[in-house]
């Protein structure tokens, strides 16, 4: 698998930042208005992209993302063209690391293989299958050795409340970085999550849940995570804004500034 992600973790580390990686739904609310915000978050600091594959029934998402994946759909979309979306922004950023939200419905109707090599040839450096957990990754399809054989890495979702040995197991697969997430912050702590991780020396932990403010970055950088996703945020600004596309790209543009504005440590 390519080293983007490894290599801009350990650039940032170096500079005292975390990761700033902004979540886009392909084609909300429309191909090449898609492709312009994912430049305006680029251009104006992000340091990764958290591109998401649009499914009619998603079981993971907060409301707004839903929402976008409905506009994406609307939009008349289809396989080829998130495909080619993914592909015009990787050759625009070469450098730049891209991972690829998808549930596991969309690629078994085309075959895991093939998703996974077209995704692989468009760009992508590692994929997140919120709903194929650690524990399935080498059952049935072989998830794990479907990714290694098209040099991409498995994203992993590390819930605060996982065992040592679960988090072991996420720690030795996950390749890219891993969503940390925290389903009781009053009864579970993602700092000693985190910590635990990182004594397995898993690749970067990411959190990845209701990461929208300054003060979250802040949160997340005492929690001792090396990056945070933002998701609800950007939706909420292409919501508003679905008749002035030139808002909608300001507004981003100054939202994702802010933000990257508040990583160093």
């Amino acid at each position: 698998m390519t080293l983007r992600f490894e290599n801009t973790f350990n650039a940032l580390k170096d500079k005292k930042e975390i990761a700033f990686i902004p979540f886009i739904t392909l084609c909300d609310p429309a191909y090449n208005l898609s492709l312009k915000i994912a430049e305006a978050c680029v251009n104006s600091g992000a340091d990764a992209l958290a591109l998401g594959y649009p499914f009619s029934d998603p079981c993971a998402d907060n409301e707004y993302v839903l929402l976008s994946e409905k506009r994406a759909l609307k939009s008349g979309a289809k396989l080829n063209d998130f495909f080619s979306l993914i592909h015009e922004i990787r050759e625009t950023y070469p450098l730049l690391p891209i991972s690829l939200n998808v549930y596991a419905n969309i690629p078994a109707t085309i075959g895991f293989d093939n998703f996974f090599e077209r995704s692989q040839k468009s760009g992508i450096d590692s994929l997140f299958i919120p709903d194929i957990p650690v524990n399935m990754l080498k059952t049935g399809e072989n998830f794990y050795n479907c990714a290694v054989n098209h040099d991409l890495g498995n994203i992993l979702l590390a819930p605060a409340n996982a065992c040592d040995s679960t988090l072991n197991e996420i720690a030795k697969y996950a390749k890219g970085y891993i969503n940390v997430i925290n389903p009781d912050k009053k009864a579970f702590s993602t700092k000693m999550t985190i910590e635990t991780l990182n004594s397995y020396n898993s690749s970067a932990t990411v959190l990845a849940t209701e990461i929208e403010s300054v003060e979250d970055i802040k949160m997340a950088i005492k929690e001792g995570a090396l990056g945070v996703i933002t998701s609800v945020k950007i939706a909420k600004i292409i919501k508003d804004n679905l008749n002035n596309e030139e808002k909608t790209l300001q507004e981003i543009s100054k939202y994702i500034k802010d933000m990257k504005s508040a990583t160093a440590f």
